[in-house]
């Protein structure tokens, strides 16, 4: 098999020498107009990539919303944090990511994981299975989905699908390809990152690789670097991304009463992902993962002004970040 540093490094990759860029993570509440004219302000003020999450029993179809957003933005990339490798045969997913490219001239990232949410796999009547079981589903579908957009034709017989002779009509139209994200932060998902991936995404939460203290995250980064070497890929080949929920207000007292305000439910969730504080403690905290080597950021946020009290009080003094410039 050709090692995965023969290709050439992707250029959302490559962009990292240029410095640190920030995506922006987001819920669907229903108003998908309102989202675009969101998103809208998002790519003027700098953000490079906004994402959204698939959990279908709790929000709609994240590609379907995409391919609108699509239409209204012209430089933003975008992206799915993540897809679940088992709620779509690759087939499927190929296709939408395809179209969703097309739609987007070329700015769709392909965020995949092997999920983490036992309920929605019992509501859709799947097994949620083991994580090595889980697991090999996700590397099998990694094994699929790049092939199917490079327009490939894909024969494989796997415990969970099978393509047969299946090629993908109407393929995307980004080059060199649809860059890959694969979430998780075990080894052996960092192995799949090595071996399939694009990027990592890792982050102080259980569903984000598990990364709650500086040494996790220097192990979890070790690990990647050392999968690469293992199989002869430049480490650099990967763009390293991390998650973080901001929370700022003008004392750390008021961010961290926003943090205890929020429901149950929603810190559970984000686990230890929030920085709360003044824009000089999430600065301080954020620069603290740079340092470690994280290239890209991909941030949550529970306040309504965040995005744009984040965009003029932190990003400028992130260290080495690099504003998103509109495309051409």
């Amino acid at each position: 098999m050709e090692l995965p540093d023969k290709r050439p490094i992707h250029p959302w990759v490559a962009d990292a020498a240029g410095g640190v860029r920030i995506g922006l993570m987001a819920t669907i509440a229903g108003d998908v107009n309102g989202l675009i004219k969101q998103v809208q302000a998002y790519q003027s003020l700098g953000y490079d990539s906004f994402w959204l999450a698939d959990h279908p029993l709790r929000t709609s179809d994240p590609w379907i919303v995409l391919a609108a957003i699509a239409r209204e933005t012209d430089s933003i990339r975008l992206g799915v944090m993540v897809s679940c490798a088992a709620y779509r045969h690759p087939l499927m997913l190929a296709r939408v990511v395809a179209d969703v490219d097309r739609i987007s001239e070329g700015r769709v990232v392909l965020g995949i994981g092997s999920g983490d949410v036992p309920a929605e796999f019992a509501a859709m009547g799947l097994e949620y299975g083991s994580a090595r079981s889980r697991r090999q589903r996700l590397e099998d579908s990694l094994k699929s989905i790049p092939r199917l957009l490079a327009g490939d034709s894909v024969n494989i017989e796997s415990p969970d699908f099978a393509l047969r002779a299946a090629t993908l009509q109407l393929p995307p139209v980004q080059t060199p390809r649809v860059p890959v994200l694969v979430a998780g932060g075990s080894r052996q998902t960092l192995r799949l990152v090595a071996e399939y991936g694009d990027a990592c995404n890792l982050g102080a939460v259980s569903w984000a690789g598990g990364a709650y203290t500086t040494a996790e995250l220097e192990q979890r980064l070790t690990a990647l670097r050392n999968s690469c070497e293992a199989i002869g890929r430049n480490y650099d080949s990967i763009l390293r991304t991390g998650l973080a929920v901001p929370v700022l207000a003008d004392t750390r007292e008021q961010a961290l009463s926003r943090v205890q305000a929020l429901p149950v439910a929603a810190r559970e969730f984000a686990g230890q992902l929030f920085i709360a504080g003044t824009a000089v403690d999430v600065v301080e905290g954020l620069n603290v993962m740079i340092d470690l080597g994280i290239q890209y950021l991909v941030v949550f946020f529970v306040q309504p002004d965040g995005p744009q009290r984040f965009a003029s009080e932190v990003m400028p003094n992130l260290r080495g970040f690099r504003h998103s410039a509109r495309r051409a």
